[in-house]
């Protein structure tokens, strides 16, 4: 980037940015470096977590400890290209998202265009950031979608408005005001409001249809993620007969424990494979349960491929990826009431859908329910509805993008 664009503004702009947000967010970060030494450290800070925004703050430090993820700027992964949907429209969309917050980076990398994961716990440094503004800059795109605000995420967002970009700049909060009982939730969504305010952003969307802020840039209805671009298997080749997946962490928010033991009363159900380390169930539904640490996304797909049926009926979402994802292999996934805006008169979801999640006999029930569907009409009613989910999201994004 030339000396020109470098000036006191943009300086004082990064800088202002950086400071905010500073005191909490290296707070957790720090507590979390030091409390994961081993695995019972780790499910402590969880189990001692404050909110549900702590604990998954808490759960993307130590998946980035796992996986060692890294914190250097990464454009255009392979692994994120590999399963995006190849869209014209949004070819020239640059989608900006976190290594670390693994949900919110499955959505982001199932769209179209270009791929750019910064980190949401280590700080840019100055010339990192300068560097990043100049890339994008110089490139093709016409458009940035951020994902989520970080730190890193509002100066970026800050330094490409002060050099005139702001009317390219479309940032999507993928929660909502039910997560406002955490600070840093808080903090982050009433800036994301404050920077749609300011003009510093051409559009905001927060994805819940139930959210409104009477403002011309809030985009409305309710976005819907896309699913990953997969290649289908033959269930006949793969599946295991009665195996019930859950890949939830257990807090309060993903309802796991609720989940395994509806899914336990379950006769057609003979394993549950669950991705959370301390799941319990009393004796004898324990002995359905097969720990299955977490892995690569790669990894999670090949289970759900052998799983009869998947299990995400929580407490609270917005479109969540683990749905998505099951559904684009063709697999049914057990669901609470999402309140979309569309497509809820679908049979897939009167199949799926659980009213009171704390209810072990109504996830048990549901269970039941889909798994006495003969399994090629339930794998076309799968696909029918995620076809179909798909169409929405590709239609919303053009219209919240005005493409």
């Amino acid at each position: 980037m030339n000396n020109s664009l470098l000036n006191a503004e943009y300086l004082s702009s990064i800088e202002t940015e950086n400071a905010k947000l500073r005191a909490e967010q290296d707070a957790w970060k720090a507590a979390a470096l030091t409390e994961r030494e081993n695995c019972k450290e780790r499910r402590r800070i969880l189990e001692e977590a404050g909110s549900i925004a702590t604990e998954a703050r808490a759960q993307a430090s130590i998946n980035l400890h796992r996986q060692k993820r890294p914190v250097e700027p990464v454009w255009n992964d392979p692994a994120d290209l590999r399963l995006s949907r190849s869209y014209p429209e949004q070819a020239e969309i640059l989608n900006v998202y976190h290594h670390e917050w693994s949900g919110i980076r499955a959505a982001a990398s199932s769209l179209g265009g270009e791929k750019l994961a910064i980190s949401a716990l280590e700080s840019l440094s100055y010339h990192q950031l300068a560097r990043l503004v100049s890339q994008i800059v110089r490139s093709r795109v016409s458009r940035i979608v951020c994902h989520s605000l970080s730190r890193n995420m509002s100066a970026l967002i800050a330094a490409l408005s002060c050099l005139g970009w702001s009317d390219r700049l479309f940032l999507v909060m993928h929660g909502s005001q039910v997560q406002w009982a955490d600070k840093y939730e808080r903090d982050i969504s009433t800036k994301a409001i404050e920077m749609m305010r300011k003009k510093k952003i051409r559009r905001l969307h927060v994805m819940k249809s139930g959210f409104y802020y009477d403002h011309p840039a809030l985009f409305r209805p309710m976005l819907f993620n896309s699913s990953p671009s997969v290649a289908l298997a033959s269930w006949k080749e793969l599946q295991t007969e009665g195996v019930a997946l859950s890949v939830g962490w257990d807090n309060l928010g993903k309802n796991v424990h609720s989940n395994a033991f509806g899914a336990a009363l379950s006769r057609r159900i003979k394993s549950i494979w669950h991705c959370a380390p301390d799941i319990r169930l009393p004796p004898p539904l324990d002995k359905k349960l097969v720990h299955k640490p977490h892995a690569t996304r790669q990894a999670v797909f090949s289970m759900i491929n052998l799983s009869s049926i998947c299990l995400n009926a929580s407490l609270h979402e917005c479109h969540p990826m683990f749905n998505i994802e099951a559904q684009a292999h063709g697999k049914a996934c057990i669901r609470g009431n999402l309140f979309l805006d569309a497509l809820e008169k679908h049979p897939y979801v009167a199949l799926t859908q659980v009213n009171d999640v704390s209810s072990v006999v109504e996830i048990r029930d549901a269970a039941d329910r889909v798994l006495s569907v003969p399994p090629t009409e339930l794998r076309e009613m799968v696909l029918d509805y995620q076809t179909a989910s798909d169409a929405v999201s590709r239609q919303r994004y053009q219209e919240f993008l005005e493409i």
